[in-house]
Formats: C-alpha cells, structure tokens, sequence
C-alpha cells in the first residue's frame, strides 16, 4: 500500500533529522491513508501524531498542536470514547490506547506551552486527562 511507504519513507527521513522531507512525506502518506480507510482511522491518527513530531523538531508548534489536535479526535471516535454526538463513552479500553491518548494529551499541553499560552485552561485539561 502506498500509504505505508511514504509513512515508512516519512519516518526514514525523521530518523535522519530530516524534517522537512519526512513532513512532505507524511502529508503524502496522509492522503493515500484518507483516500483508502477513511478519515478516520488509526493509520491515519498514527500518521497525525508523527507528522506533528516533525513539525515540533522544526519549533512550528501550530501545526504541531494542530496535528496532534486531529489525531486525539481520531483515536477517541476510533475506539469508541466519543461518539457521533459527543458523548463521552469511555468503557474498557487497552493500557496501549490509554498510552497514545495520554501521550497526544501532553503533546498538546507541551505545544500550548511553547507557544507561550501559559494560561490556557487547555493546559490544565489536558494533563489533568492525560
């Protein structure tokens, strides 16, 4: 599948600090994801989250957040934790789902803080949740 070559190809060009690349890549792999699984799978959330870890590498902390921002909302209608509507769902869920949810979380409260938005109540949410 093309999508998880460039999203492979994305994370090569990562691992040599070669951001720029590896986001060009990711948005490519996005696309291909998008197009074949939908908008909201977890290729896609995984695709999202390493994306804005590129974006991060490159200090643009508002893509970054915005990146990550999609793929909290992915990962939480994925499995069920919000629904349609936006009811909170939560039932039992795996420790690894937990992880990449807290993990997304403080991202988000990291990013809101580099951009110098200390007072934000998001912050404190989002740690608080993560």
């Amino acid at each position: 599948e093309e999508g998880a070559l460039y999203h492979a190809l994305a994370i090569a060009h990562a691992s040599l600090s070669d951001h720029e690349r590896a986001i060009r890549c990711y948005v490519t792999a996005l696309r291909y994801y998008r197009r074949r699984l939908g908008l909201e799978s977890s290729k896609v959330a995984g695709a999202l989250y390493d994306c804005a870890y590129s974006y991060w590498k490159l200090n643009d902390f508002e893509k970054a957040e915005d990146f990550w921002a999609d793929c909290l909302k992915i990962l939480l209608s994925c499995n069920g934790i919000i629904d349609s509507k936006g009811n909170n769902n939560k039932s039992s869920v795996s420790p690894l789902y937990d992880f990449h949810v807290a993990r997304t979380l403080y991202n988000l409260a990291a990013s809101k803080i580099c951009k110098d938005e200390y007072d934000d109540q998001y912050i404190e949410t989002c740690l608080n949740d993560a």
